[in-house]
């Protein structure tokens, strides 16, 4: 089993790891606005219309109706609005591919960056190029607002600087949340000034257009199309390129693209990002015609026409007239558009200082603290007059930013679609290398080419055309490079996934992230999120260097951390160039603004330059020892540094490699303890008549409820106590193994007076000599067995007893059988019996009907008779058949009679018998009469119920309804049940009572006699077939079987209640129709 000593990712740097804490400034993710990582999804909950709103609202800023203004002074109306087409058209061209990759993986520009050709560390200088640009058009904004507070409330111009910067820290603190109310709610008044005043002028004065198209500069130069004139504008015009980075750093925060939302997110997208530049090249046109119709209409000197708020305050007094309500308005307006534009400017750069630093200082403050800096630094330019350096600012500036926006549109557009780069956006320090050569050196000899061309190095003409040179150059220089290196320096190491829940948690500062704002650190072993990673200066780099390694974990580590000697010198070069390198470009950028300030003010002279350049170098060589000095102390102290971890590190090898011992003998001996614990045999060890240790079955054989506690014992007598054996058995023991045996004894163990355990007890020793040096005692559960064993024996006892009783039961079922066979042969004779009562009664019938025929005629023949011997009574004494003739005048009639009579009851009596014995199937179609049915079985069985009592009572109900079935079946029921009734009957005192009646839907029968009854053990199977107790009688047990499939068959039941000499009663009952059937009808004839 491979153990965790041979894991190669337990050897991580987890002793050096250091709980980093932030502030609550970085906490806070509605101040921080996730400012070094990707927004998360639960964080973008805002619609795309509002963002982009919030992204168009900052196309405000004046600056660009200053550029407008000073482009068609100095290069006329041809040249600067051609100008502004071509820019406006390769802005939208470039800022479509950054803005849609940016909102699709919500990040900001900087991160774009890393992810887009420049690497990790390569994208630290177009931080500080973004960064300097929020600074510039920071500054430049607030100037003119400042300007405005002047002009309007008499407000001081520098503190108007002051007031115009603090006053925007506030409102940027809380970051995208509050800038988008306050977005939403200023857009209007921008909106409605904007166009109501340009409306006005171009309807008042058309002809205002025409000198605007005719303007030829102020010095009247530019008549039309000048090349070189047309390249300067469009060379300061360039400068508006980075103004994507401002647009996507709101982009960033759009939702997710689904089905739903696809429309609005596509023209959010576009409108905000690129589309800003439509809003803005409507701004520039607007201010290069400002200026061009207040200079001819109005006599504005040429600074004045450069100035915005005079262009809008003579627009404004156009339309409303001189006085305090165009001062009013034009103050307002001036302030909402400025702090419109410099909400977002601050908001910007606090995102790049934030991401310029925290890879330069690995700290991260928070977004707020980069915030205060940005506006600190802006504020600074603006005492210096940024407006005396804005040509040549914007020149120089566009230079850089042209490049790095060229080389980030030629990976996003060329390079990802080729595969060279990742179709992804990959930020995170781990995944990355330091410097990509794509973007970065792309950047750089674009840069360095558009910079010679500038300083003339190449004529006039590419001197004009400098930045775009650099996007020319840019572009396919970036295809070229990555085509060479194939794209290699894009992924440091293959990012591992992390496999883990959407939040999760870091294991540096211990806050939940969204996974994919997670990376996997082999360092620490354990995830970290990107802002840790990119803070981290402990490891070195060691996840990229183990990701190239080729000998092992281990020799990356020692690489990463323990410098060889000759690194010392390379690495006190680094951070003396480093620092140097931002002093310097602060203390030139302070010398040029001074000697611009002094210059533009009168003061400029060449003793001036030369004091400037003395100071300047003088300066330089003492800010070069400061900083000589200060990297030597600081080298110093990141070697003692290195060499403290380096030790750590290897302590904490050996603490790791004990610990893996340690944990490999406590995971053998908890597996043992395990293995031991769950035994299904109780073992235990004895030593000196004391249980050291026992197992929890042991314990639970003894019937003892708890464990033995680590170190505490248990007296041995305690658990032959409850085994129930003595002491003495130790001597058993011994003598068991002396003679070279083994000690084994089935005991029973009573835990309670109903809970019994059978168990064998085997004693193995350490020394048979002295048991008492220790014995191992194995107690196993045997029963289970002996229940078996028991269950064994009641088994064969049964299997003797089913053996004995096998023939009594055959010897009973053979006379059942017997019986049942009689039953069949009473059956069969029955059977016969009917047969024969059907030939009888038909011979019967002949003699029968002969004598009613022949009866009718021996009454006629006496009827003609009687006249006759009347008269010969008279005459003498008659006698006939030996009886007076008086006597038998009246006694033969009666005879007569009778005769006629008896011969119609033995007719009926014969039809009766037939119908009885005849075998007919069921004539369900037919109605039958209940109380019809009685009568009949009455009359079939009157002489029988004479000698069988004198107490008969029969009690019918007049109307019964009549129900569909066979009324010869349910007669025999009926002769059925008579039949048992008299039977049942001892004396004729005892009586016979039926009755017919209705009840619940039904029509009932009901017989009750006074017999013997019948018990309730015989009440149960009375219906079975061939079961009687008349079988001494001449009884079949087919009667009420029959009558109850009969019954069943009309949907009736029969019920029988008895009670053994009192009688028993049998009632009927069948369904009454709703409606009486329809009687049947004779077929005519």
């Amino acid at each position: 089993m491979q153990t965790p000593l041979h894991d190669a990712r337990s050897l991580s740097i987890k002793a050096l790891k250091r709980r980093r804490i932030y502030n609550a400034l970085v906490v806070n993710e509605a101040i921080e606005d996730y400012s070094l990582r990707s927004a998360a999804k639960s964080f973008r909950r805002w619609p795309c219309w509002l963002l982009a709103n919030t992204a168009l609202g900052g196309i405000t800023f004046m600056a660009l109706e200053a550029i407008g203004a000073l482009l068609v002074l100095n290069n006329g109306f041809v040249n600067s609005t051609l100008a502004i087409l071509c820019v406006s058209a390769i802005i939208i061209l470039t800022g479509l591919p950054i803005s849609y990759y940016a909102s699709r993986y919500n990040v900001d520009i900087d991160l774009l960056t890393r992810g887009a050709g420049f690497g990790y560390y390569g994208s630290t200088v177009t931080s500080l190029i973004y960064a300097s640009y929020t600074i510039i058009f920071f500054a430049i904004e607030a100037a003119i607002m400042a300007k405005a507070l002047s002009v309007g409330l008499g407000i001081p111009i520098h503190l108007g600087y002051l007031i115009s910067s603090v006053v925007i820290i506030p409102l940027v603190f809380y970051g995208i949340t509050f800038i988008n109310k306050l977005q939403l709610y200023t857009q209007p008044v921008w909106v409605v000034l904007t166009v109501i005043l340009f409306a006005y002028i171009l309807t008042c004065d058309p002809t205002a257009l025409d000198a605007w198209v005719e303007y030829t500069g102020k010095d009247g130069m530019a008549a039309g199309f000048d090349p070189l004139l047309f390249g300067g504008a469009l060379s300061v015009l360039f400068s508006l390129v980075p103004q994507i980075g401002e647009q996507v750093d709101y982009l960033r925060f759009l939702p997710d693209k689904t089905p739903e939302n696809k429309g609005a997110w596509w023209l959010s997208m576009a409108a905000a990002g690129p589309g800003w530049i439509v809003v803005g090249c409507l701004k520039l046109l607007g201010g290069s015609f400002l200026a061009v119709y207040f200079m001819q209409k109005a006599g504005a000197r040429i600074s004045d026409a450069l100035d915005p708020v005079n262009l809008y305050y003579n627009g404004f007094s156009a339309l409303l007239g001189t006085g305090g309500l165009t001062l009013a308005t034009t103050t307002i307006f001036v302030i909402v558009c400025q702090v419109k534009i410099n909400v977002t400017n601050a908001y910007a750069g606090s995102l790049a200082w934030s991401n310029f630093f925290s890879r330069i200082s690995h700290s991260h403050p928070g977004r707020a603290l980069w915030l205060v800096f940005n506006v600190t630094i802006s504020l600074l330019l603006m005492q210096f007059g940024v407006f005396y350096l804005l040509h040549s600012v914007l020149m120089v500036y566009a230079m850089f930013a042209v490049s790095w926006v060229g080389a980030l549109f030629a990976d996003l557009v060329i390079l990802k679609p080729l595969g060279l780069s990742p179709r992804h956006i990959e930020y995170k320090r781990a995944n990355l290398y330091n410097l990509n050569p794509v973007g970065f050196g792309a950047m750089l000899m674009a840069s360095g080419v558009s910079l010679l061309c500038y300083r003339g190095a190449f004529g006039p003409l590419p001197q004009a055309f400098a930045p775009l040179v650099a996007l020319v150059v840019s572009v396919p220089t970036a295809v070229g490079i990555a085509l060479l290196t194939g794209g290699k320096y894009y992924m440091a190491r293959k990012a591992e996934p992390v496999s883990l829940t959407a939040s999760t948690t870091c294991t540096t500062c211990g806050n939940s992230y969204e996974a994919g704002d997670m990376v996997y650190c082999p360092a620490y072993d354990e995830p970290v999120c990107s802002l840790c990673c990119s803070l981290d200066s402990v490891c070195g780099g060691f996840c990229k260097r183990l990701a190239h390694a080729t000998a092992g974990r281990k020799e990356a580590w020692d690489e990463a951390k323990i410098p060889l000697p000759f690194l010392h010198l390379s690495r006190r070069a680094k951070i003396f160039c480093l620092h140097f390198f931002n002093i310097f470009c602060a203390q030139a950028l302070i010398f040029v603004l001074c000697y611009a300030y002094f210059r533009n003010t009168g003061l400029g002279s060449p003793l001036l330059e030369e004091i400037c350049a003395t100071i300047f170098v003088f300066s330089s060589l003492i800010n070069g020892i400061w900083v000589w000095w200060s990297s030597l102390i600081q080298e110093t102290r990141l070697r003692t540094e290195d060499e403290l971890d380096r030790h750590i590190h290897e302590l904490n090898e050996e603490v790791k490699r004990r610990e893996a011992m340690s944990a490999q003998l406590a995971e053998s001996a908890s597996q043992q303890r395990l293995i031991l614990e769950n035994a299904s045999i109780g073992i235990a060890y004895v030593r000196e008549k004391r249980v050291v240790w026992g197992n929890n079955r042991f314990m639970r054989l003894c019937g003892l409820a708890d464990d033995l506690r680590q170190g505490a014992t248990m007296p041995l007598g305690t658990i032959l106590a409850k085994l129930g054996t003595g002491t003495d058995i130790m001597n058993e023991v011994r003598a068991a193994h002396v003679s070279g045996g083994k000690f084994d004894v089935e005991l029973p163990i009573f835990h309670s007076s109903t809970q019994q355990y059978w168990c064998v007890l085997s004693v193995s020793v350490v020394d048979p000599v002295h048991v008492e040096y220790g014995s191992i005692w194995l107690l196993d559960d045997i029963t289970e067995r002996k229940l078996a064993e028991e269950k064994l024996r009641h088994s064969e006892e049964r299997l003797k007893e089913l053996n004995e009783s096998l023939e009594s039961q055959v010897r009973l079922r053979t006379e059942e059988l017997e019986r049942s066979f009689e039953s069949v042969r009473q059956a069969d004779k029955m059977a016969s019996l009917g047969i024969l009562v059907a030939g009888v009664a038909h011979e019967i019938n002949n003699p029968s009907s002969f004598i009613r025929m022949n009866i009718g005629l021996l009454q006629s023949i006496w009827d003609d008779s009687i006249h006759i011997l009347d008269r010969e009574s008279k005459k003498e004494d008659l006698w006939i058949a030996g009886m007076p003739f008086d006597y038998a005048r009246k006694s033969i009639p009666k005879l007569l009679r009778g005769i006629h009579q008896g011969a119609e009851r033995v007719s009926t009596i014969i039809c009766n018998l037939k119908d009885y014995a005849r075998q007919v199937p069921l004539d369900m179609s037919g109605s039958v009469d209940l109380n019809k049915a009685v009568h009949s079985a009455l009359e079939l069985l009157t002489t029988p119920l004479r000698k069988a009592t004198n107490r008969l009572v029969v009690e019918t109900e007049d109307g019964l309804p009549a129900f569909r079935g066979d009324q010869r079946r349910i007669e025999q029921i009926l002769v059925n049940l008579i039949q048992n009734a008299y039977q049942a009957l001892q004396n004729r005192r005892q009586g016979i009572h039926m009755r017919t009646y209705r009840a619940d839907g039904t029509v009932c029968f009901e017989i009750v006699d006074e017999g013997h009854g019948i018990t309730q053990e015989q009440l149960t199977h009375i219906c079975d077939p061939f079961y009687t107790t008349k079988r001494d009688q001449g009884g079949t047990g087919l009667g009420l079987s029959v009558s109850a499939g009969i019954i069943k068959e009309h949907g009736g039941n029969m019920q029988f209640s008895s009670e053994p000499g009192r009688g028993t009663t049998v009632t009927l009952r069948f369904q009454a129709p709703e409606r009486p059937p329809l009687q049947q009808q004779e077929p005519l004839p």
